[in-house]
């Protein structure tokens, strides 16, 4: 596979000034590139991972910035499970693991631990996952369908991928791609929703089910960088999906 690494440049350089931010120190990819975007997900609901997370679960967080879900996910898991954190941007496993510093102090709650790597590459054994979830990412990576790839590859037989995301409807006209933009390579691989179930199902999932489908939430989220930027390229409305895959077995 080609290396990644220049391709995603715009985009690391983006996470960085945010984890940056959140830790205090200054920005270095230009004014607000992030501001407005949360670190860690508010769009999956605390209450849906955990109805799908059971205990002894060893789970996958796809994207785990500063590590809020994986450490809500480790309390489900308790001690006998454990969580793993996957995150592309050093700057951002660095504030993880500094969080993980203080979670550390608490008791009866899962192992976690968060590594460096693509979501196209996963640095991980197969089948060595009960669980894994993602909150805003597929969509926003330069190839989502080889990241659901990865993740039914990484995923025991049984195993469960939650995924929260942002798609347009089937008839959009796929828009030019901004390099103008820290998000703007991804609208050339952007999925819309027939896509993106279609992709689940060619990665191996034999059970896929839409859970939820609405609008983007109102305030905050809709002047962040990823939402604003289909807003003003689309031609059609994109919503908020939320989707339990499992894989056979």
């Amino acid at each position: 596979m080609k290396d990644l690494t220049p391709l995603y440049a715009s985009l690391r350089c983006a996470y960085a000034d945010l984890a940056r931010r959140l830790s205090g120190e200054g920005c270095s990819c230009g004014p607000g590139a992030l501001c407005c975007r949360q670190a860690a997900g508010e769009d999956l609901s605390d209450s849906l991972l955990f109805s799908l997370v059971r205990t002894a679960d060893r789970v996958l967080d796809l994207g785990a910035g500063g590590g809020r879900d994986a450490f809500l996910t480790a309390v489900r898991v308790g001690p006998e499970g454990g969580v793993t954190g996957i995150d592309m941007t050093p700057e951002m496993v660095g504030l993880a693991r500094e969080n993980l510093e203080s979670y550390r102090e608490s008791e009866g709650r899962g192992p976690v631990e968060f590594l460096e790597g693509y979501l196209e590459e996963l640095p991980l054994d197969n089948e060595s996952a009960d669980a894994a979830f993602a909150d805003y990412v597929v969509n926003l990576t330069l190839d989502p369908s080889r990241v659901l790839l990865e993740a039914a590859r990484v995923l025991r037989p049984g195993g469960r991928l939650i995924l929260a995301d942002l798609v347009p409807g089937d008839e959009f006209t796929r828009p030019p791609s901004r390099e103008d933009h820290p998000f703007g390579k991804c609208l050339d691989t952007l999925l819309s929703r027939g896509e993106y179930l279609d992709a689940l199902s060619s990665a191996g999932f034999g059970r896929v089910k839409v859970l939820s489908e609405e609008a983007p939430p109102d305030g905050d989220r809709l002047d962040a960088p990823w939402p604003s930027l289909l807003g003003e390229c689309l031609d059609v409305p994109f919503r908020k999906l939320t989707i339990l895959a499992k894989k056979p077995g």
